[in-house]
C-alpha cells in the first residue's frame, strides 16, 4: 500500500496517510475543520528484489533473475517448459504497443502487423 502526503490549506500542517488506492477518496484527513490537500511527490526509484519463482531442476538452486535463469538453462542445455523466452516476449509486447500508438495516431500499419482474419 502506498503512503500519501496531505497539507492543510489553512495552517500548512502536513500529514501522511497509509492506505489502499481504492480507499483514498474516503480516507482524506481533516485539519482545521476542512479536508487537507494531497501533495504529489515523486517516489524514489530503486530496485526491489522479488521472490524467486524458478528453481533450477539440475542444481535445485533458486534463480532470482531472467539473466541467471538464461545462463543456467544454457549451461545445462535446458529448454523452458512454458516455451517463454523473455526477450522475445518483451519484443512482442513492445511491438504491439508501437502498433497501438500508430493506430491511435492514425498512422497506417504494414500488412505484416495486421491480424489475420479468419
Amino acid at each position: 500500500m502506498p503512503t500519501y502526503s496531505f497539507r492543510c490549506p489553512h495552517c500548512e500542517t502536513e500529514q501522511e496517510l497509509f492506505c489502499r488506492v481504492s480507499e483514498l477518496d474516503n480516507s482524506v484527513p481533516y485539519c482545521c475543520g476542512k479536508k487537507t490537500t494531497q501533495i504529489f511527490t515523486h517516489a524514489p526509484y530503486g530496485y526491489v528484489q522479488t521472490d524467486c519463482h524458478y528453481v533450477c531442476p539440475v542444481t535445485r538452486e533458486g534463480v532470482t533473475s531472467y539473466r541467471q535463469r538464461k545462463n543456467i538453462m544454457a549451461e545445462h542445455n535446458l529448454l523452458p517448459a512454458d516455451g517463454m523466452d523473455p526477450e522475445k516476449t518483451i519484443a512482442r509486447v513492445n511491438k504491439e504497443k508501437a502498433d497501438s500508438l500508430k493506430l491511435a495516431a492514425g498512422m497506417p500499419l504494414s500488412h505484416k502487423s495486421l491480424p489475420e482474419v479468419i
